[in-house]
């Protein structure tokens, strides 16, 4: 508004064709006239009319509602699928972001490997089978001398005293 200065204008603007209110006033009295000399207002209602509008219009509506087929919004058929489509997507989620490692044979516990072999009955036979003979063969296994102190302080260390007494001296 500054830029094409209109905030200085002393006029509002605004102008109204000369004689205006003149003929207004005229106007006005005219339409008086006109609407008093007018006899209907162009819409006609039939005798009777109002009188059984409601019986027909209950007598429709009776008429369309038993025509009408409501389906019910939530059936155990959607319900069904529903529950099948969150239990996959949980199953799915639960499958892989739980997966934290592969298990290794350091994860098994000694006392659980242990179990198993004494509860399937293997001999020592079917253990030697099982091994291979390159671990069987250590080089220098009866060359090696252990003092008998090293042996008698071992034993004296992992074994009880009801063990000991089954030691015989040579």
């Amino acid at each position: 508004m500054k830029h094409n200065k209109l905030h200085l204008s002393k006029s509002t603007g605004h102008q109204v064709p000369e004689g205006y209110f003149d003929k207004v006033e005229e106007a006005l009295w005219d339409q008086a006239k006109l609407s008093s000399q007018i006899d209907s207002h162009g819409f006609d209602v039939p005798d009777n009319y109002f009188d059984t509008f409601e019986t027909k219009v209950l007598r429709k509506l009776k008429n369309k509602t038993s025509a009408t087929k409501i389906l019910p919004l939530w059936t155990w058929k959607t319900s069904l699928y529903a529950s099948g489509i969150a239990a996959s997507i949980l199953l799915i989620l639960g499958i892989f972001l739980n997966s934290n490692s592969d298990i290794d044979f350091n994860d098994l516990e000694t006392v659980s490997i242990e179990s198993y072999l004494s509860e399937e009955e293997f001999t020592d036979q079917d253990l030697a089978a099982l091994t291979a003979e390159d671990y069987m063969l250590f080089d220098g296994f009866n060359e090696t001398n252990i003092p008998d102190v090293t042996i008698e302080n071992y034993l004296i260390e992992h074994s009880s005293l009801d063990d000991l007494e089954y030691i015989s001296e040579p």
